[in-house]
């Protein structure tokens, strides 16, 4: 699944694909696999990550069967986490899990994903962030966002 992932990504890229027929060819490896969980560990460089997420942020995934992401040792960039988070926020999102684990992610990554959780759209009942940088400012922006209405 990953390679198809990647061929994907790769025609994306090369505009061979539209973003719209990128994105459904995506959910289509995903429906033929009866996956409900993306896996974007280091085979997947922090652009790649970064395109993938558009796909979910940019088109309306009713029919997305995705749940999970998890995300390993990709050395997010902020904005990467802004992208996410912007995903978490939109109408459409399915994601209800997330593992977010040894991708470097810090206090205003912390930030964005806090927005995020406290959206009317986030479904996010699982968030793992070990091996992470997210330092005490961090822990502060996630623990306004626990303590908000939305998730409690």
């Amino acid at each position: 699944m990953k390679s198809a992932l990647l061929e994907i990504d790769r025609a994306f890229e090369a505009k061979v694909l539209t973003l719209k027929e990128a994105t459904q060819c995506f959910i289509n490896v995903f429906e033929k696999h009866s996956e409900t969980t993306l896996h974007l560990d280091r085979v997947f460089n922090a652009n790649q990550v970064k395109r993938l997420l558009s796909f979910f942020s940019s088109s309306p995934l009713q029919s997305c069967p995705i749940r999970t992401l998890h995300v390993f040792g990709n050395q997010f960039a902020p904005n990467e986490t802004q992208i996410l988070a912007e995903t978490l926020k939109t109408p459409n999102n399915t994601f209800d899990t997330l593992y977010l684990f040894n991708n470097q992610l810090g206090p205003e990554d912390m930030k964005h994903l806090s927005v995020a959780l406290k959206s009317e759209h986030c479904h996010i009942h699982t968030l793992v962030l070990f091996d992470n940088l997210i330092g005490s400012e961090g822990v502060k922006h996630l623990s306004d966002a626990l303590q908000s209405p939305r998730c409690r």
